[in-house]
């Protein structure tokens, strides 16, 4: 099973189970998932633009931010709450914006758990490696998000 740990700094709290089913479900479709460890940050607005415009160099409010151990924006290490020498099992940090989930759940017209689930879904797919920048690899990545996500 995926281990991990979340650190809740705005909005309703989530229960642990929430995630833990979806980690469950990941996990039953991606192999390479299995055993990792996985952080996860609950954050506000000003949290998710200050982390977008430091590490993206996009200075907005975004709904989902992943951290991949490996990876790095221009010379940075990936996450600024990393320890260096994590084991190397760790996935990385997984930052959703609360209050933007509930933007996005209100605007489609679904509830903020169903937003939770779709962010959380994709950033951790992100973390495992899947990306969406070119076609064959986005097609890839939509449609097992549509199969864990049961759409």
């Amino acid at each position: 099973m995926i281990t991990f740990d979340v650190h809740q700094q705005v909005g309703t709290s989530i229960p642990k189970s929430f995630w833990a089913r979806w980690l469950r479900t990941l996990e039953r479709h991606v192999r390479k998932a299995k055993g990792s460890q996985l952080s996860i940050a609950i954050v506000g607005d000003a949290a998710i633009r200050r982390l977008n415009a430091t590490y993206r160099g996009k200075d907005k409010i975004t709904d989902v931010l992943s951290f991949g151990e490996r990876q790095a924006h221009n010379g940075r290490r990936a996450s600024p709450t990393l320890a260096p020498g994590e084991p190397t099992n760790f996935l990385g940090e997984l930052v959703i914006c609360y209050p933007q989930a509930k933007r996005q759940a209100r605007a489609l017209q679904h509830s903020l758990e169903h937003e939770l689930s779709v962010l959380f879904v994709h950033g951790v797919l992100h973390l495992l490696g899947y990306e969406h920048h070119r076609r064959p690899a986005a097609d890839r990545m939509r449609r097992l998000e549509d199969v864990i996500l049961d759409r």
